[in-house]
């Protein structure tokens, strides 16, 4: 990160830190079109030329992209691939000398498309691969408009993100030089978006955060300003409710984005990427739930376009979407700890794999595992509660014991399905979304403790959105991993794929209707 930044400087950046960007996008956020086109010029396009580029890419093309003499767009995605990067049908051709490569294909949804005049854009290669060539090797390029072949549609009339250019750009037989290859090396284009696009997720969360602060604030004054029934809105009990989950929903993903924000600083190699994953995928839905709230509060008035609330909503869709979908993010999450998760049980797995050759290790386990799930209060090890304040040492210890409940359904979980857990995308949900409630309620905690400790202003307030929160996400916690330790059938998992083969069969809608008759 400190080469990074040290780079900032000489090519006009300003140096800033994760927790600095992130406490800039709560204020450019409060336009989705702008945070949409800055993104879009810098976190993706820019990004890419500063992690993966050779130091003479970054010397010609940063300078200028820094300073926003040039904007820049990040072409990945294409109508037939969506979110299978492997599927794209872009290709680039190297000339018979050697020198240049030839580009032709189409990628969609490109935002700032039609002003930028580089591009960063992803294509298939053929690469030396032993004796054959391998056409499968996703590659970056850096393109310039005046390569030529380059052209755009006109902005897609979206949904959200209004004001942000999104458009359709081609590529037709657009001439590239070998150089313009992004790091230098063919096929390491996967890579490059991965590592791109995981860069800044995590300030998806500061900017939710930032528009639900301002927009709870302006809640506030009309609940406590208008009158219903001879009272104040506050007054009401479903007022509160929502006001409540808000406010706890809010402080939830500001702490997850600024503690994997402040992981990122503190560390010469971060690897935060289930962290920023967890971030976007919560902060994305978390927003989406509390935009339906704020909507409510205000009523009628929310509904009419004159108002920004309606617009607020639109761009919140956008979030789902942008830089990976949410449902792609759990799988990954999930994946990815249950990939460590069999590293550390290998050698448990293989000699419960198989029970005859291994009976008195079977058997031990197998003894120890009903006993301690027996126990309603299992021991505590990690102590958690001796690490946080003392007002919140209980929702640490139960923290705890839902971390070891998880450890018990990780290890069912590998046991049963094995490397067939891959296909088992409801199950890795479930995994996924209670890790996620884990590392909320561990950045509340963490945040609360501190805050009670050096005495921050209302730190009480804060001790009670921590403990509210918790309530709601342990619970939440609790059906999931039983859910998961009851296996496919009880979950309804099987059901789910009965009525989808239904669905299928007769083309949607497969129920007859009410008023149908058989005679």
């Amino acid at each position: 990160m400190d080469g990074f930044r040290s780079y900032d400087i000489i090519i006009g950046g300003l140096e800033f830190s994760a927790t600095q960007l992130a406490r800039v996008s709560e204020v450019t956020a409060l336009d989705g079109s702008i945070y949409a086109t800055l993104q879009a010029h810098q976190s993706l396009a820019t990004k890419a030329i500063l992690l993966a580029g050779t130091g003479e890419q970054k010397e010609r093309y940063l300078p200028k992209l820094a300073s926003a003499d040039k904007m820049a767009a990040f072409c990945l995605t294409e109508v037939s691939g969506g979110s299978d990067l492997a599927s794209i049908e872009s290709r680039a051709t190297l000339s018979s000398d050697r020198q240049t490569y030839h580009l032709t294909g189409e990628k969609t949804w490109v935002i700032t498309g039609g002003q930028a005049e580089i591009f960063v854009v992803f294509a298939k290669v053929k690469v030396p691969y032993g004796d054959e060539e391998d056409e499968s090797k996703v590659t970056a390029f850096i393109v310039q408009r005046g390569f030529g072949g380059v052209t755009n549609s006109p902005s897609h009339d979206t949904l959200g993100i209004r004001g942000a250019e999104v458009c359709t750009v081609k590529f037709d037989n657009t001439p590239i030089p070998v150089d313009h290859v992004l790091g230098g090396e063919p096929g390491n284009g996967f890579q490059i978006a991965m590592d791109v696009l995981e860069a800044d997720r995590h300030l998806m969360g500061s900017s939710c955060a930032g528009i639900l602060k301002t927009l709870l604030s302006e809640a506030v004054d009309h609940v406590i300003s208008r009158s219903q029934f001879k009272q104040k809105l506050h007054e009401f009990g479903l007022i509160q409710e929502k006001l409540t989950r808000i406010a706890a929903t809010t402080y939830a993903i500001e702490s997850m984005a600024y503690l994997t924000a402040g992981t990122i600083d503190h560390f010469q190699e971060p690897d935060c990427a289930l962290e920023s994953a967890a971030v976007k995928i919560f902060s994305s839905e978390g927003f989406w739930t509390c935009i339906n709230d704020i909507m409510q509060i205000f009523g009628g008035q929310s509904f009419m376009k004159d108002q920004k609330y309606e617009r607020f909503l639109r761009d919140g869709y956008y979030n789902f979407l942008n830089q990976g979908t949410n449902e792609i993010l759990r799988l990954y999450i999930a994946l990815m700890g249950l990939q460590h998760a069999a590293k550390d049980m290998k050698d448990t797995l293989r000699q419960l794999k198989d029970p005859f050759n291994n009976f008195k290790f079977y058997w031990e386990t197998t003894k120890n595992r009903v006993l301690d799930r027996k126990s309603k209060k299992p021991k505590l090890k990690m102590l958690l509660a001796d690490d946080v304040h003392p007002t919140l040492s209980f929702i640490a210890s139960d923290l705890e014991r839902a971390v070891i409940k998880l450890e018990w359904v990780v290890q069912d979980t590998l046991s049963i399905h094995q490397n067939d857990i891959v296909k088992e995308q409801l199950v890795l949900k479930r995994l996924s979304d209670v890790v996620m409630d884990m590392y909320a309620i561990s950045a509340c905690l963490s945040r609360t403790t501190r805050s009670l400790s050096i005495g921050l202003r209302n730190a009480d307030h804060e001790k009670a959105l921590t403990s509210y929160f918790a309530g709601h996400a342990l619970s939440r916690i609790d059906l999931n991993l039983n859910l998961l330790a009851a296996g496919r059938f009880e979950a309804g998992d099987e059901i789910c794929k009965t009525i989808t083969d239904n669905l299928c069969k007769h083309h949607g809608w497969a129920s007859e209707h009410p008023l149908a008759r058989n005679w």
